[in-house]
């Protein structure tokens, strides 16, 4: 079901980060977010695509009725896993939440990343009367 949005599959070929800055902000241009939202969150994105470690990953908008965010999903090895935490998600303001997922039985040595960027969700302070 096409829910009016596409899917970005980046490769980790290596490419300059303005040319997939403006790549990525050509492409979800019609995602629903304002532009200045996009340009940080795509600058963020082209910043991990800058470390090489994620391959094979995807980029699409967070949220269906009004997108706030950008979710990303790939593909690392485990050995990787350190520069993205140190180089990567400790500077990243944006972030908002970052799931990672072990495959192999014996030894485990790749693993699926996701990560949302976007803003920070704050829940309501409602006090029952």
């Amino acid at each position: 079901m096409d829910r009016g949005f596409k899917e970005i599959e980046m490769a980790t070929a290596s490419v300059d980060v303005k040319d997939i800055e403006k790549n990525l902000l050509h492409t979800l241009r019609f995602g629903g977010l304002d532009n200045d939202n996009l340009k940080d969150l795509v600058h963020a994105v082209a910043e991990l695509h800058a470390l090489g470690v994620v391959r094979n990953y995807r980029i699409f908008p967070r949220g269906i009725v009004n997108p706030d965010g950008l979710v990303l999903k790939g593909v690392t090895d485990t050995k990787n896993l350190n520069s993205i935490f140190s180089d990567w998600i400790l500077k990243t303001p944006r972030l908002t939440g970052v799931f990672v997922f072990p495959y192999g039985l014996t030894a485990i040595d790749q693993v699926a990343v996701t990560v949302e960027l976007g803003e920070a969700v704050q829940p309501s302070m409602q006090r029952g009367s």
